[in-house]
């Protein structure tokens, strides 16, 4: 015989008998998948096979079927449970972190495990929160959710479920009004915070809300106004209802040709431009500084507080009393309230 040829015939029996195994591991694989298909669909001891796209049923053994459906039942409570468990471990985190945040109080301290949140989960052990006493001694330390980043990211959670609450009422409401005004932040970028006006018919009152920081991409009048544009576009609020736009008396903002309020009154038609109530009583006050009157009254009480502040004896007498605001006239009457209620009342 050749040699050639017998190599030829040998190397074609490897292959055929290759094939042939691959194909019965391959049909075993499949039957196990439907055998696991069957048992969650509760078929009754019958699976269904495909094999060279012919399909076919073949009878299984009605014990098996239930020992996987059992299996899968069993898996499926314990994944339930673990689900339940972690819900009430982050039910009570989350609580702890919203205490604070609703109590103006720092979460953290200069090190990791200080700070006032770690106390109230120490407190919350000690009250008698086992699931989250076990939590905090056995569960995994890469789930722990203490960290940072958790931390921030709940806030952020928490702050987005009551915005969403905020603007479903807005959305309800008959109309609305919108409040904006600029700031920079302690990193020197510009904020723009804005705020809804609205009826609110549970409470039958007006509710004024603060809604959000917007970064401000320029500080002219039509980047500002396509800010305000884009966040009320983006929160999907009827562009109709608004009728009101509260702004300060700048000449960016309250310009009558190329202000803020003239851009966005081209498109919310119904809207009506209203100077901010605060800002006009500012620089009302802030003209009577005119009067001679007014103007030596507010030096004699500068004069008084600030002989008061710079003793440690004599400051005893006024603990709680504020500098003069040089800027803002509406917070003087702070300092003014409190001196006439130690000194004439």
């Amino acid at each position: 015989m050749d040699i050639r040829k017998f190599f030829v015939n040998l190397k074609r029996k490897k292959d055929r008998e290759q094939s042939s195994d691959s194909d019965d591991q391959q049909d075993e694989k499949m039957l196990k998948e439907t055998q696991i298909q069957s048992a969650m669909s509760h078929e009754p001891g019958f699976i269904t096979t495909t094999k060279d796209a012919h399909s076919q049923k073949v009878f299984h053994d009605p014990d098996a079927v239930a020992s996987s459906h059992d299996d899968y039942v069993q898996v499926n409570k314990y994944s339930q449970r673990g689900i339940e468990e972690n819900r009430k471990v982050i039910s009570s985190i989350i609580s702890c972190i919203t205490f604070c945040g609703s109590h103006d109080l720092a979460l953290r301290g200069k090190h990791y495990g200080e700070g006032i949140l770690e106390d109230l989960y120490k407190l919350r052990i000690d009250a008698g929160d086992v699931v989250l006493r076990k939590h905090f001694e056995q569960g995994k330390r890469n789930a722990s959710y203490r960290s940072v980043d958790t931390q921030n990211e709940i806030i952020s959670i928490c702050g987005d479920v009551l915005k969403a609450d905020i603007i479903k009422k807005v959305k309800d409401a008959d109309a609305y009004s919108v409040l904006a005004d600029e700031t920079a932040d302690i990193s020197g970028k510009e904020q723009l915070s804005i705020g809804l006006r609205y009826f609110d018919e549970e409470k039958n009152e007006v509710q004024e809300v603060f809604v959000g920081f917007t970064e401000l991409k320029g500080l002219d009048a039509k980047s500002i106004a396509q800010t305000i544009d884009e966040f009320l576009t983006r929160e999907e609020l009827n562009l109709s209802k608004c009728v009101g736009l509260g702004f300060d008396g700048c000449s960016t903002m309250s310009g009558i040709d190329g202000g803020v309020q003239a851009i966005l009154r081209k498109k919310y038609t119904k809207a009506l431009f209203f100077h901010c109530s605060s800002h006009k009583l500012n620089l009302v006050i802030n003209d009577l500084n005119a009067l001679p009157e007014v103007r030596n009254s507010t030096g004699t009480i500068k004069s008084i507080i600030t002989f008061f502040r710079e003793s440690v004896l004599r400051r005893k007498l006024i603990p709680n009393i504020p500098k003069l605001c040089e800027t803002r006239w509406s917070e003087k009457h702070k300092s003014i309230r409190i001196l006439l209620r130690i000194f004439l009342l």
